[in-house]
């Protein structure tokens, strides 16, 4: 699953509607921890590939 720079924040975008009208506090957590799993792995990501020109 490849993403540029521009596209790396669609993912939270995407499940912040299910997060919002989660049970309760606990479900929203666990979303919210999700979204930010793959956020910061995704930066790692693009900084692993960053080739100053």
């Amino acid at each position: 699953m490849k993403q540029n720079q521009a596209s790396s924040a669609t993912p939270a975008t995407a499940a912040k509607p299910t997060a919002a009208t989660a049970v309760n506090s606990d479900e929203q957590t666990l979303y919210q921890n999700a979204i930010t799993a793959l956020t910061a792995k995704n930066m790692m990501k693009q900084q692993k590939n960053y080739k100053p020109t």
